[in-house]
C-alpha cells in the first residue's frame, strides 16, 4: 500500500506531527482523506489513521471526487485547521475536533 504525503503540520501544544496524506489506496478505496500522527514527545509514529475527513462532506458544497491536500496549518488560538488543496482549488477550514466547518 502506497501514501503519498501532502504535508504535514505540528501542533505545539500536544508536541504532535501531523502526516496528511495526498494520495494513498485508502484515501480511493475509502473517498476520504487521511491523517497520521507522530508524537514527538514518545517518538511514536500512529500507523493508523488518527482522523478521517470524507469527502462527502466536502461535497455537500463543492462536487469533488477526490482532495489531494497541498498544503495545511493550525490557528493557534482557535485551533481550526485550515488545508489548501491546489488540485481541486478549494480550502477547506476544519474546527478543532477535525470536522469540516466550511469549504471555499
Amino acid at each position: 500500500m502506497y501514501t503519498c504525503w501532502g504535508t504535514w503540520i505540528w501542533r505545539q501544544r500536544k508536541n504532535i506531527l501531523y502526516l496528511i496524506s495526498k494520495q494513498s489506496e485508502l484515501n480511493k478505496k475509502e473517498k476520504s482523506t487521511h491523517v497520521y500522527a507522530f508524537d514527538l514527545s514518545s517518538n511514536s509514529y500512529y500507523d493508523t489513521p488518527v482522523v478521517t475527513i470524507p469527502w462527502k462532506e466536502i461535497s455537500k458544497v463543492y462536487k469533488i471526487k477526490s482532495l489531494h491536500v497541498s498544503d495545511a496549518t493550525i490557528d493557534p488560538r482557535t485551533g481550526n485547521v485550515y488545508m489548501v488543496s491546489s488540485i481541486e482549488k478549494l480550502l477547506i477550514i476544519l474546527n478543532k475536533d477535525w470536522h469540516v466547518k466550511e469549504v471555499h
